[in-house]
């Protein structure tokens, strides 16, 4: 069993949703999932943004680095994250 800390963020207007629903998808593909509550944080940098909607997780699983690091990344371009979005 592989044990795995991650972090959740979005800063879209639906945040807290957005990072509610992925609380929930991470469940659904885990043995055992735990997250900590929601919390809002200011974003930083130079450019205006909205703040951010953050939370932790430890979930476990049978599920390989690579293969869980994968399945993030289709529900990152499933809910219209898109690896040009990212900065530097």
């Amino acid at each position: 069993m592989n044990k795995a800390i991650i972090g959740i963020g979005s800063n879209t207007t639906d945040a807290k949703a957005r990072v509610e629903e992925c609380c929930r998808n991470i469940s659904e593909i885990s043995s055992e999932a735990i997250f900590s509550s929601i919390y809002e944080t200011e974003a930083v940098g130079s450019l205006p943004q909205p703040n951010y909607h953050n939370c932790v997780g430890v979930i476990r699983t049978t599920t390989s680095f690579d293969e869980l690091k994968q399945k993030f990344k289709e529900m990152e371009r499933e809910t219209g994250r898109l690896p040009e979005h990212k900065s530097d």
